[in-house]
């Protein structure tokens, strides 16, 4: 009987000790639940921070890897040789009308000198001109005071493809009447005179005009360079070069 009593007892206070307990329990449920969000909080605030870092390190890298790009677009453009490339950016001045150049944010100081190649993605830019400690003036192959030696890469027939002042047009001079040439034929430095390497691009034949009992063919050619828009510019030493005219800073290549 008295087993009975007690479990019914025992049942009867069942649902009190659930009511008694449950402020305890939901303490701690709440405080649980608290320390969990805490916790998701604190790691969102951590990856927070570690996505910035990330994106600021991904800024960085970007910038490498385009800077790698410009180069080995540059160095694709060009048969294989033993050269340096340092990059400089092209400095906003107001234009000569009596002269096409572009300057530079290297100078003397970068191991940069006068009769220096300078080159862009697409191929044969120009020639350093002046030089001071922190720039360089390049005069741009449309010029008219420029001359280039070329060849055409199809035929490896040479010639001279001269400056006009005009950014869209070059002449090509020294081209025989009767020389192989088409219009879309490729012209690129042919390597004599030394100052330009050999086989980088400089030109498109454009036009071809019959020639008028001379000896030369009257041949245009457009840059391929956009010496209207130069952003940015790549000086060249060539390997032999390289010991005696570019010293060892933080900016050489």
């Amino acid at each position: 009987l008295l087993d009975g009593v007690r479990g019914w007892l025992m049942a009867g206070a069942e649902p009190l000790q659930r009511l008694a307990a449950m402020p305890t329990q939901l303490w701690r449920d709440v405080s649980e639940s608290t320390r969990s969000r805490s916790d998701l909080e604190n790691e969102i605030a951590l990856l927070d921070q570690e996505n910035l870092l990330l994106k600021g390190q991904m800024q960085t890298f970007w910038s490498l890897q385009e800077e790698n790009r410009r180069l080995r677009a540059a160095l694709n453009a060009a048969q294989p040789l033993e050269q340096d490339l340092l990059l400089a950016e092209a400095i906003p001045v107001k234009g000569d009308a009596r002269r096409q150049f572009v300057l530079v944010n290297r100078g003397s100081r970068d191991g940069v000198f006068v009769g220096q190649a300078a080159l862009v993605a697409e191929g044969l830019l120009g020639q350093v001109l002046h030089v001071g400690p922190r720039t360089a003036e390049i005069l741009l192959l449309s010029d008219d005071t420029h001359a280039v030696p070329v060849r055409i890469a199809r035929t490896g027939q040479r010639a001279i493809a001269q400056g006009t002042g005009n950014g869209e047009r070059m002449e090509i001079l020294y081209l025989p009447s009767n020389a192989d040439v088409k219009e879309g034929d490729v012209l690129v430095t042919s390597g004599l005179g030394g100052i330009f390497p050999p086989g980088y691009p400089v030109a498109t034949v454009s036009a071809i005009a019959e020639a008028a009992g001379g000896d030369f063919a009257r041949v245009s050619a457009r840059p391929l360079a956009p010496v209207d828009d130069v952003r940015e510019v790549l000086l060249l030493w060539m390997r032999d070069t390289v010991s005696a005219d570019l010293p060892k800073t933080d900016h050489a290549p």
